[in-house]
């Protein structure tokens, strides 16, 4: 269900369908019918399960960007923008920054700009001290 879910532009709808993803698979395991009137609160109480996929994903995406912010390589430079060549007479390319992902991203972690985020990246310990208490 997770693969690849480090490079997901996650919607506030895509959101709800992973929670509601996230719930039928409990149901499911507990063997519980849909037509049962079991509170979401009840069923996560049987499973007694703390963790969810929401979280999980937060915590990979979090994990791959302070990966590539700390190392200079080319997802750093498709990342920023810094492409070599001419620049045509057209719309400008929107930079990767300016897609949904980083801008999730950056708010997930409260930061108010990529700068910031990139220099919380690069304290490779305060960053993972960081994940942990997200």
């Amino acid at each position: 269900m997770l693969y690849g879910c480090e490079t997901w532009t996650i919607a506030s709808e895509e959101m709800r369908r992973i929670k509601a993803f996230e719930r039928w698979c409990y149901r499911r395991m507990q063997k519980i019918s849909w037509t049962d009137r079991i509170t979401n609160e009840e069923v996560l109480e049987k499973v007694s399960e703390r963790k969810s996929m929401w979280k999980s994903i937060q915590k990979r995406r979090n994990e791959l960007i302070g990966h590539i912010l700390r190392h200079d390589g080319l997802l750093l430079l498709i990342l920023e923008g810094v492409i070599d060549g001419k620049n045509h007479r057209r719309k400008p390319r929107l930079q990767y920054i300016q897609i949904n992902i980083v801008s999730q991203i950056i708010e997930d972690q409260g930061c108010n700009s990529y700068q910031e985020l990139k220099r919380k990246a690069s304290d490779r310990e305060a960053w993972k001290l960081l994940q942990t208490n997200h």
